[in-house]
């Protein structure tokens, strides 16, 4: 960055800054967000497929534009290299270092470029459901590139994912037939681990199920009223 600063080179600037934002984001964008009351509202509605939980609007904005920063800055210095646009520090004569990396850039930009445009595509098609926790009557469900469906009857344990330290590092983790559904907690608010307990109360009472289907289990949730509900649950 200092090289392209001194060389008026504008372009390698920014997409080297790009690079940089994006990375320190991923880096610290969770102690960022614990600072921000924006990034500390739920997004909870009740709709004809049960109880529905999407990540804060703002944390997975601010996610998904650090991604696709970084992805976007390697597609411009590719972009540059092929251009010969490219203001990097380089040896006279060029070592055998140095003709590799004028190869590889390009390549590389190029991957990152169809990597974001894969994303973008995949994210638009989504509309904001992508890491969406689903509470049905009939079970438990996580949207990710597709909705994953557990039957209540088929889970073994709900709890936070072995060796996190804070809900923020770690996953909700619904163990059970076919395959357990992980579902990372980092893009909702700090007071995330209240998902465990609200999985955890309506596997536990069958006969509390009916709620999701209309306002009681949303009223439930905004009390936070999941008696025997806290932590992670022993195995049936």
């Amino acid at each position: 960055m200092v090289h392209a600063w001194q060389e008026r080179s504008y372009p390698t600037l920014i997409a080297e800054t790009m690079i940089l934002a994006g990375g320190l984001h991923l880096a610290l964008g969770e102690w960022f967000a614990s600072l921000i009351p924006a990034a500390q509202k739920w997004r909870v509605d009740v709709e004809n497929r049960g109880l529905v939980v999407r990540p804060n609007r703002l944390r997975a904005v601010a996610f998904m534009t650090s991604v696709m920063s970084m992805l976007l800055g390697f597609f411009a210095l590719g972009l540059l290299q092929m251009f010969g646009k490219l203001a990097a520090p380089t040896r006279i004569p060029p070592t055998q270092r140095d003709r590799a990396l004028e190869t590889l850039i390009p390549i590389v930009g190029v991957v990152c470029g169809v990597l974001a445009l894969v994303i973008a595509v995949f994210f638009l098609l989504a509309r904001g459901n992508t890491g969406s926790l689903v509470l049905a009557p009939n079970g438990v469900a996580l949207w990710s590139r597709r909705s994953t469906n557990m039957p209540w009857e088929a889970v073994r344990t709900v709890s936070l994912a072995d060796g996190a330290t804070t809900p923020s590092t770690g996953d909700l983790v619904v163990d059970g037939e076919p395959q357990p559904l992980k579902l990372s907690m980092s893009l909702f608010p700090k007071d995330a681990a209240a998902l465990v307990d609200l999985v955890g109360f309506y596997w536990r009472n069958p006969g509390s199920r009916a709620e999701l289907s209309n306002g009681q289990a949303l009223a439930r949730w905004q009390k936070r009223d999941f008696p025997s509900g806290s932590g992670a649950l022993p195995s049936r």
